[in-house]
């Protein structure tokens, strides 16, 4: 009988013991998926030429930009002067959308990670002539990646105009497993 009872203790305690296993496991893939607060969605088929060419079309959504309060109204230079551009720069006030078309630097090379990107509408992420970026990471929501996640990086910069176009130019562009940037 005593034999009986400890088998019995025993499954018990592995059983209490596994479901806490899969309750600390969704928590952590609730957190990461909580974590993706920039997203990009891919335009078209992958480029079948290679598996590690990104290069295509994305239209990118995150938050962006701040109140003048927090940056004590002198986050950026303007015309010698120190000031603040409403959503723009880092922060999360705003809503930030934008449609690029993505470009490797050396598609000849493939030990090149690096892309540049030009925009596709006039309009985005806004009229103005220059652009405060802050770094984001966009999770890129796309079935046809194998590995289901894959980002899309871009370091903080001004972002100017193309002369001839007259569109954004994005610079420096890579492509993770894993997050860059914080998207603070």
């Amino acid at each position: 009988m005593k034999k009986t009872n400890a088998i019995l203790i025993m499954i018990c305690l592995l059983g209490i013991w596994a479901t806490s296993c899969v309750k600390e496991n969704e928590t952590i893939n609730n957190s990461k998926k909580q974590e993706k607060t920039a997203i990009a969605k891919r335009f078209g088929n992958v480029n079948l030429k290679s598996a590690s060419d990104f290069s295509g079309s994305y239209s990118l959504f995150s938050k962006v930009g701040h109140t003048a309060n927090s940056c004590n109204n002198s986050c950026v230079m303007l015309g010698g002067k120190r000031g603040h551009i409403n959503c723009q720069g880092p922060g999360n006030l705003c809503n930030l959308s934008a449609s690029i078309s993505v470009t490797n630097t050396d598609p000849e090379n493939p030990e090149n990670i690096l892309y540049n990107a030009i925009g596709l509408f006039d309009y985005e992420p806004t009229d103005d002539t220059t652009f405060f970026m802050p770094d984001r990471s966009y999770y890129i929501e796309d079935d046809n990646f194998e590995n289901g996640y894959i980002y899309l990086n871009i370091p903080t910069q001004i972002l100017n105009r193309d002369a001839a176009s007259n569109q954004f130019l994005y610079y420096n562009i890579t492509f993770t497993e894993a997050a860059l940037f914080d998207n603070l």
